[in-house]
């Protein structure tokens, strides 16, 4: 185990992300976690980490810098995005039932609802 596994190991233990876009390094980090310390170490350590997690997404099976579980929770965001999208459109092919100020319109001309 290198210094850089360590080190990726030890900020995950403490709920810290690490990623990569392109040749930058992504850090998503709970607040207070990431002392200066740590911040100096990840710097001085970014090409190791880099390839450290470059090392994981192959060993999970990962294409590129994404490893399977990224992978999985992005299909999982683009199938709810794609529900919803289907629920809009479905509402807007139907315009006499879309809400307006809270009122209902049915009939194309009539207003149902409660005014205050």
């Amino acid at each position: 185990m290198t210094w850089a596994d360590s080190l990726v190991a030890k900020l995950r233990g403490v709920g810290v992300r690490l990623g990569r876009e392109r040749d930058r390094l992504v850090v998503h980090a709970p607040s207070g976690v990431l002392t200066p310390e740590l911040k100096t170490e990840l710097l001085g350590l970014k090409q190791q980490v880099l390839a450290t997690l470059d090392r994981e997404a192959i060993d999970v099976g990962g294409e590129g810098d994404v490893s399977r579980d990224v992978r999985h929770e992005i299909a999982g965001l683009l199938a709810v995005a794609y529900g919803r999208y289907q629920a809009a459109h479905r509402a807007l092919s139907q315009p006499s039932r879309l809400p307006v100020n809270g009122l209902a319109l049915s009939g194309g001309s009539s207003v149902h609802g409660v005014v205050k």
